[in-house]
């Protein structure tokens, strides 16, 4: 078994490479935000939303999307909102780690937040489709994210689609002048690389160079296909295995349909000790980073069922599965 020399994170930070074609169409900017926390905040003031409007959020969330729900509107966990009726403005769905909602689930979402805005997390989602066939007339708006770092291993980028068109973004002036200071410095290299990018995500709107010279050379759209079918590949033989024998229905039938998650929970209802042990297995040898955290196994936010697991990358930089899965079940014995 040959080691990587590079770890791999549980999204992948490599940009996925998909040259233009001959009759390609660079994709515009306009439409393009640093992030797709940003996204989610300038969606939110689109809809019209305030600080005194509420959203309804899953629980487990991440710091990321709190805050980026946080700088509009006031965040509120959706199972207190569906155990009290208490009525919000909005609802915000995350497809956890990209595994797509069951159509019974998103029929029961939209009968119970008819006429609400449903703002649909699909930040690491890579069957994210900007023309999705889906009536949005149920909802005040219906906002669709991708986040391109999640997805494509870029360091920024996101997408917004607002109902059934791409949402415009607009620079700020002031990050402009921010943002060249940190690239002409060379700040997001000279500093640590993981706080930069943090607070290019958050807190500067404007497009970095770096974003603009990929889409300069790569076709958007078929770079997140490409994607999607790495992680198939990979999906595929996981599905084929024992450590998948406890994935749900809703599950299975995901990853039938095409879905792209990009993380996979394996491992469920075994011991912290367990655990830990296949998660340093699997640094030492294969430099694979995993991480123990909870999952919603039900995939539905009115009967959540969220219960420790080791998540597992799947994404596009993973490679020789079929290895792995036979030394983890070896492991496991």
């Amino acid at each position: 078994m040959k080691k990587r020399a590079t770890t791999i994170g549980l999204w992948r930070d490599v940009p996925v490479i998909c040259p233009i074609g001959i009759d390609g169409i660079r994709f515009s900017t306009d439409f393009l935000f640093p992030s797709g926390r940003q996204a989610i905040s300038s969606s939110l003031q689109k809809a019209g939303l305030t600080r005194e409007d509420r959203v309804a959020i899953p629980e487990w969330s991440s710091h990321c999307v709190i805050s980026a729900v946080g700088r509009v509107s006031t965040p509120i966990p959706i199972n207190e909102v569906i155990k009290y009726n208490i009525n919000v403005n909005a609802v915000l769905i995350y497809e956890q780690w990209g595994w797509p909602l069951a159509a019974e689930v998103r029929d029961r979402l939209c009968e119970y937040f008819n006429g609400k805005i449903f703002l649909r997390d699909m930040v690491d989602s890579a069957h994210y489709e900007i023309n999705e066939n889906f009536d949005v007339n149920d909802f005040k708006a219906y906002i669709r994210i991708i986040s391109l770092s999640k997805v494509l291993g870029l360091k920024s980028g996101g997408l917004a689609v607002f109902n059934s068109g791409l949402l415009a973004f607009n620079p700020n002036d002031e990050s402009m002048k921010l943002l060249d200071i940190v690239e002409e410095n060379d700040l997001n290299h000279s500093v640590d690389d993981n706080l930069v990018c943090n607070i290019m995500k958050s807190d500067i709107a404007a497009i970095s160079r770096e974003l603009e010279n990929w889409l300069d050379q790569n076709d958007l759209s078929n770079a997140i296909e490409v994607e999607r079918i790495a992680r198939q590949e990979n999906l595929k033989k996981i599905l084929k295995s024992p450590l998948a024998d406890k994935w749900p229905i809703w599950m299975r039938g995901a990853v039938e349909n095409g879905a792209g998650p990009g993380i996979v929970p394996l491992l469920r209802d075994y011991s912290n000790d367990i655990l830990n042990r296949t998660k340093k297995f699997l640094m030492d040898s294969y430099k694979i980073e995993t991480c123990i955290y909870n999952f919603n196994w039900s995939g539905n936010p009115f009967n959540p069922d969220y219960k420790g697991c080791l998540a597992f990358p799947v994404h596009g930089m993973v490679s020789n599965i079929e290895d792995i899965l036979e030394d983890l079940k070896l492991q496991l014995k």
